[in-house]
């Protein structure tokens, strides 16, 4: 049996932390935005992050910020402040990447994916003659 999900999208939302017996757990949420027919469609994902992912997250992701997120679905139920009980679906994350996007705090350097690498010797131009 398998529970995988891979995402990539942006945050929606600060991230919030709160100390639990076991250690941090980081929240946050995650758009994703596909294109069918002309039409875009963006769903919404709660995630879910323990140890030091959290602490990562807590330090590094902010609104805007873009993710590669590898995890599980998680269902679960709870009673709220009102009494009423919710369902919830969740990513339990276990692999995070940055791909850039969002600041913390401005001059602030961010996480990102490296930049492809630069050729050292530059494109012919289009009318010059390429030898072969």
């Amino acid at each position: 049996m398998v529970n995988k999900v891979i995402l990539v999208g942006n945050v929606g939302q600060d991230v919030t932390t709160r100390e639990v017996s076991s250690g941090i757990v980081a929240n946050t949420s995650l758009a994703t935005t596909e294109k069918r027919n002309g039409e875009e469609k963006t769903e919404w994902h709660r995630l879910v992050l323990f140890g030091k992912l959290a602490e990562l997250a807590q330090q590094y992701v902010t609104k805007g910020s873009k993710l590669y997120i590898e995890g599980k679905i998680s269902y679960r139920k709870y009673t709220n402040k009102d009494g009423v009980e919710v369902n919830s679906t969740e990513i339990v994350v276990d692999t995070m990447r940055f791909l850039g996007g969002g600041k913390k705090d401005e001059g602030e350097q961010r996480r990102t994916a490296a930049p492809p690498p630069q050729s050292r010797r530059p494109a012919p131009a289009l009318d010059e003659e390429i030898p072969f």
